[in-house]
């Protein structure tokens, strides 16, 4: 039975009788129309009573209401011999915080949650959502294949992850397909329109001919599980970056991040896991980063290596603390931190031979290594505009003596495979004081 709106003395009973097909009129008060329910449930050799939509005993009822509330339900409970499942939104866990002997008597809740739109829970998502539409396919319908992914996305959005809404909308496709057996785009729009309907994302998810993106499903996740008074954390929310390089460093890819969820530097970004910008990270830290912001863990360690050689035993103390150094020229290429310039030695880009810049030529201030916006100043210098010189072969050596890549240091060096030429530089290298 569907729990009643407004919560009265004899609200719930009335509800329970009507639902058994008795006239609640009949019972002149509350006793009255509980004790006959009882027998009615005795008669009807009831087992189990289901309360959906269970959180309206809560919504518009004051704390004397919903106490009351418990004590029907409890009475229910001892007198009829059976067992009750309540069913809603987490509000309705009220009903036991106001009422100590309902809550003796209940079990440990269970809490189901949507998909979400990321990681394993999305990869979960995909495939109940392929094994519903395999039903379609064995029966020889000609539909969406199992692994679309632009479909998977589609039906994501339609339903807010919530797997019930995606039944519910194939229930309908196949009834207004079911002559022809062909479900196309727009058949799936007006099943949509016509069951799902909701006011979560504009429009239609199946009449949209753009792409789904990826912040359109985490608004609708956000939205639905607002809706349910469930708090958002920072992994449901986070939105990542798309494409991933082998030499960004950790520091450059959380900047990144920072950007895509429109806040104003890394700081903001790994302030709910209590870190703090610096240059290295612990493994613990690195896991604390890996759980807090769900971000994957083996990423992160990658991230976080050195992109100098590590033969030179000071991978970690040159590193710059609070700023950055860039090229212009590569972040027009692809706009990323290299792991590279972080490095204090390393003046040039080996691959432009030219030097990098370290401050906004704008307004003067050191590119900071903790903005959010890595490719723009906070004055509004746009750092993949500013003129660059060239660097001296001294400048270029000792980037490229830094480069963690053997051939790329040999070739921009003019160097041969011979034994010599490394011998030479690797003096070269201990008069440096690497």
């Amino acid at each position: 039975m569907v729990s009643p709106k407004y919560l009265t003395g004899r609200a719930l009973p009335d509800a329970c009788l009507e639902s058994l097909g008795l006239r609640a009129a009949f019972y002149k008060n509350q006793l009255q129309a509980t004790q006959a329910l009882v027998k009615a449930l005795a008669r009807a050799e009831t087992k189990l009573i289901i309360f959906d939509e269970t959180q309206h005993m809560i919504e518009r009822s004051g704390s004397t209401s919903v106490r009351a509330a418990g004590d029907f339900l409890k009475t229910l409970f001892d007198e009829a011999r059976t067992s009750i499942a309540l069913v809603g939104l987490p509000e309705l866990l009220r009903l036991f915080d106001v009422n100590e002997q309902l809550r003796n008597r209940a079990r440990t809740p269970l809490r189901y949650y949507p998909y979400s739109y990321q990681g394993k829970e999305y990869v979960e998502f995909r495939r109940a959502l392929a094994g519903a539409m395999s039903y379609f396919l064995d029966m020889g319908w000609d539909t969406y294949e199992v692994d679309d992914p632009c479909f998977a996305k589609r039906m994501y959005l339609a339903s807010a992850g919530r797997f019930g809404m995606v039944i519910k909308i194939l229930a309908e496709v196949e009834r207004i397909c079911s002559t022809t057996k062909k479900a196309t785009q727009k058949h799936f729009a007006k099943a949509f329109a016509d069951t799902a309907g909701f006011d979560r994302q504009p429009g239609n998810p199946f009449s949209a001919v753009e792409p789904i993106s990826v912040e359109q499903l985490a608004k609708v996740y956000s939205s639905v599980m607002h809706e349910a008074g469930l708090a958002v954390g920072v992994r449901a929310l986070l939105i990542l970056p798309e494409q991933n390089y082998s030499d960004e460093s950790l520091l450059g890819y959380l900047a990144r991040v920072a950007d895509e969820n429109f806040l104003p530097s890394v700081g903001a970004l790994l302030a709910p896991v209590k870190l703090r910008v610096k240059g290295r990270y612990s493994s613990e830290e690195l896991l604390e980063m890996s759980q807090g912001l769900g971000l994957l863990l083996e990423h992160l360690q990658q991230l976080a290596k050195p992109g100098c050689v590590e033969s030179t035993g000071a991978d970690w103390s040159r590193l710059r603390k609070q700023t950055v150094a860039v090229c212009p020229h590569c972040l027009n290429e692809e706009p990323y931190v290299r792991k590279l310039w972080h490095h204090e030695l390393v003046t040039a880009c080996p691959v432009h031979s030219s030097l990098l810049v370290h401050c906004c030529p704008e307004c003067d201030q050191p590119i900071s290594i903790g903005s959010a916006g890595m490719m723009v100043c906070r004055c509004g210098f746009d750092y993949r505009t500013a003129e660059v010189r060239d660097a001296d072969k001294g400048d270029l050596a000792v980037a490229t003596l830094l480069q963690a890549n053997d051939e790329k240091r040999k070739q921009l060096l003019g160097l041969d495979a011979g034994k010599a030429s490394w011998q030479t530089l690797t003096v070269f290298w201990f008069i440096w004081g690497f």
